[in-house]
């Protein structure tokens, strides 16, 4: 079982990182740089937090159709991925909205989801 606590530490990370995503100046645009390989949030540190052994990778990214959305990408040193209640969790230090605080095997109401297998992680998306 891995443990991801709600300490201060964690706290003071996701605000961290939620202070720098948040800006409109940081705002992640994939579809308005020519090689969005190159424009990886998870290189550059100012969008990764990591709480306990669970790397987030946090941004607010604007889509090709001009939508605005949290995106959360979450992974643990494992062949396994994080489980949904610390995936829930954690989206909600992110800001994240709608979560009941204890259901583990629906997405939440207007979050998207999705596992990775070739990045390996976990990925949560919702609407500004």
């Amino acid at each position: 079982m891995r443990v991801l606590s709600i300490s201060d530490e964690n706290k003071a990370e996701v605000a961290r990182v939620l202070e720098f995503a948040s800006k409109k100046e940081n705002h992640y645009k994939p579809f308005a740089v020519k090689d969005a390989a190159l424009s990886v949030p998870g290189d550059d540190l100012r969008y990764v937090a990591q709480l306990d052994s669970f790397r987030c990778v946090f941004t607010i990214t604007e889509d090709s159709d001009g939508k605005t959305w949290k995106h959360l990408s979450i992974s643990i040193p494992s062949e396994k991925y994080p489980h949904p209640l610390a995936a829930f969790t954690i989206a909600t230090l992110f800001g994240f909205k709608g979560w009941d605080g204890h259901t583990e095997d629906e997405v939440p109401v207007g979050w998207v989801a999705n596992a990775n297998e070739h990045e390996h992680c976990v990925t949560l998306g919702q609407a500004v």
